[in-house]
């Protein structure tokens, strides 16, 4: 039967063109709301108007409220209705089967379809328990994998293919085929939702998605090695890669444990890291402020068990502090059931959809995973040259656009034209961002007296929030390897009296004022674990 589910996947007709291009067609866009919620079709509404979806495309069901439905509640509420509707409207071209499968599912013989992402908002349930008689017997499967419970969404993604079990994994036809037309796997809906711990968090989704697609996506990477399985960290080293070949500011950590409070996390528009049960590390300790369009991506087995909460797992609370885009698993997926990081970069760095690069980077349908965001969301819409020329002073995170610039600049032109560069931005739109890496670069070509003007300003009081601690910090080491040991101690004591600061970070402040005092403070500090900014 799999193999059969495979060849039908692979030579359905396309309905329409593969690919509309680098984007997708809103109007083949569908969106599916829990009509007993009033806030769920209220939130669909409001994504079909900003992506200017016609409202039409909005399927309102009534649907349980919980997050978890057993087995035969998800084929009796979701899956026989809303199969039934998009036969019904034309959304599905073909015709149903007489006769349901042995769960209960009416079946579909599908000729194509007439949309291309179905996107489940806030209210739709997310996950559906193990159901006893449904789990599969002995066979091919190993036995981990004979579960029916599974996501919502990833069964949702076959709900057009003439058969599938609903217990174990099905393997993805469009897994690893960055080039593939979307034509090719037309049995294979592609799910997305727009979800979280509030209907105010979830809206803030599709806003946050195209703010970052209009004006560029701005701010630093950062990715966190460091996990339990070896081949989740070659998983991180392939994204590593992928993101060095950009002109993003990146840090890697290839320590044990998460990025630190300790560390530097300013700014995070790309992240890519794991592992923790619940938002850990860095983004707890700084909550730092997160850039519109930002992309979090965490490898771990239950970071969706639920939506619901502003502190469990990773993806409610990535969404809640403003993460426009993010994967998950409501279940344990094992690591090979994961989405593949590098894939999802990959299909994103080249212009691709969010929609796109989950389908890509998913190994299996059929079993844990979800994708969190606009499905249209295309977050390297506008190039780094676009977002230069309209930079302008007070713009926000727009010191990282510069920060952008002055590294492309130093791969191109080398490092005098960079300092050059970022001196006269600088002058223009003064900040710590862009002061730091300019008094650097100036500092490694000698010129340390324009390095001792330009940081100077930094020498008075202002309030800083503990994500921008780091970087006041290595100001402060700056200052010192500039023979300005008084200076930097007084930033440095400054620095200590900031409240609610993670308490090693207070201690790791404390140390640096002792090491300069003692004369041995030369030099930006540096977490050992972390690799230098470019």
């Amino acid at each position: 039967m799999l193999k059969g589910l495979l060849l039908f996947l692979l030579l359905l007709p396309p309905a329409g063109a593969a690919w509309a291009g680098p984007g997708d067609d809103p109007a083949r866009v569908l969106i599916l709301a829990n009509a007993r919620l009033e806030a769920s079709v209220e939130l669909a509404e409001y994504y079909a108007d900003r992506r200017e979806i016609p409202r039409e495309n909005i399927l309102a069901l009534p649907l349980p409220t919980e997050e978890t439905l057993s087995g035969p509640d998800f084929v009796r509420s979701l899956w026989n209705p809303l199969l039934t509707r998009l036969a019904a409207e034309g959304w599905l071209s073909g015709r149903l089967r007489e006769n349901p499968d042995p769960a209960g599912r009416k079946r579909f013989r599908a000729y194509g379809r007439n949309f291309r992402y179905l996107v489940l908002v806030k209210g739709v349930p997310l996950r559906i328990a193990d159901h006893p008689e449904w789990t599969a017997g002995p066979g091919p499967l190993p036995e981990e994998f004979r579960t029916s419970r599974g996501s919502v969404d990833s069964e949702l993604a076959l709900l057009a293919a003439p058969e599938s079990r609903l217990a174990g994994a099905i393997p993805n036809p469009a897994f690893g085929r960055v080039d593939l037309p979307l034509g090719l796997v037309q049995g294979v809906l592609p799910v997305s939702r727009l979800d979280g711990p509030s209907f105010a968090a979830a809206r803030r989704l599709v806003d946050s998605a195209l703010a970052g697609e209009r004006e560029g996506l701005r701010g630093r990477a950062y990715v966190d090695l460091g996990g339990p399985h070896a081949a989740g960290d070659e998983w991180l080293e392939a994204t590593a890669d992928l993101l060095q070949g950009t002109d993003y500011d990146l840090s890697v950590d290839r320590g044990p444990g998460l990025i630190a409070g300790t560390d530097r996390f300013d700014a995070p528009a790309l992240y890519f890291g794991w592992y923790s049960a619940d938002l850990a590390g860095a983004w707890k300790e700084l909550d730092p402020a997160v850039p519109p369009g930002a992309v979090a991506f965490a490898i771990h087995s239950f970071s969706a068990s639920t939506l619901r909460s502003r502190d469990r797992g990773w993806v409610g609370p990535l969404v809640r502090r403003g993460v426009a885009a993010t994967v998950g698993n409501v279940y344990e997926p094992y690591l090979e059931g994961s989405h593949r990081p590098q894939l999802f970069l990959r299909v994103l760095l080249e212009g691709g959809t969010l929609g796109r690069a989950a389908l890509v980077s998913n190994r299996f349908l059929s079993w844990q995973t979800i994708v969190v965001g606009d499905p249209l969301y295309r977050p390297f819409a506008r190039s780094l040259g676009e977002q230069v020329r309209a930079l302008s002073p007070g713009l926000p995170f727009g010191a990282y656009v510069a920060l952008s610039e002055m590294n492309r600049l130093a791969r191109e032109e080398g490092a005098e034209a960079a300092a050059d560069w970022g001196s006269a931005y600088f002058r223009r739109s003064p900040g710590r961002v862009i002061g730091l890496r300019t008094a650097r670069l100036l500092r490694e070509l000698g010129r340390a007296g324009e390095a001792r003007r330009l940081l100077q300003p930094f020498t008075h009081p202002s309030y800083d929030p503990p994500d921008q601690v780091w970087l006041m910090e290595a100001i402060a080491g700056e200052l010192a390897a500039l023979g300005e040991s008084v200076e930097a101690v007084r930033l440095l004591e400054r620095l200590h009296g900031v409240r609610d600061l993670p308490p090693a970070l207070r201690e790791q402040l404390r140390d640096r004022i002792e090491a300069i005092r003692g004369g041995v403070g030369s030099g930006s500090p540096r977490p050992a674990a972390l690799e230098p900014s470019r």
